[in-house]
């Protein structure tokens, strides 16, 4: 099964949100992507105790990964026209997840994804 990501960038915090405009953050991407990836820092449960179990017990899902598409992490509050921050199309792949992202862009990725092969 490939994933496909869509998030926004991380928070830049030199910048701030004018009027009209919305802050997205990437935190809780950033999360569900180490976890894919089973990054040894992701899971500091244990602390200087820790056996590694992650090694054995979960599996790396990186190969499955189709890609990772960031919007940024400020954007207006309504968009003129959603597909200009969208690529022309999408990597191949199954299962689309977004998190994180505007409303208008999440209406417009499913048609990109059903173009892509997409079945969920």
């Amino acid at each position: 099964m490939r994933i496909l990501i869509a998030c926004s960038e991380p928070k830049d915090t030199k910048r701030r949100a004018g009027a009209f405009q919305r802050v997205f953050d990437s935190a809780w991407a950033d999360r569900f992507i180490k976890q894919l990836r089973n990054e040894h820092e992701f899971c500091t449960g244990c602390g200087d105790r820790c056996l590694h179990c992650r090694d054995w017990r979960v599996p790396d899902f990186s190969p499955d990964i189709a890609g990772v598409i960031r919007f940024p992490s400020i954007l207006p509050e309504l968009l003129d026209d959603p597909a200009e921050y969208l690529p022309k199309e999408l990597p191949p792949h199954d299962v689309l997840v977004a998190i994180e992202i505007h409303e208008e862009l999440l209406i417009e990725l499913p048609k990109l994804a059903k173009a892509a092969g997409a079945e969920r």
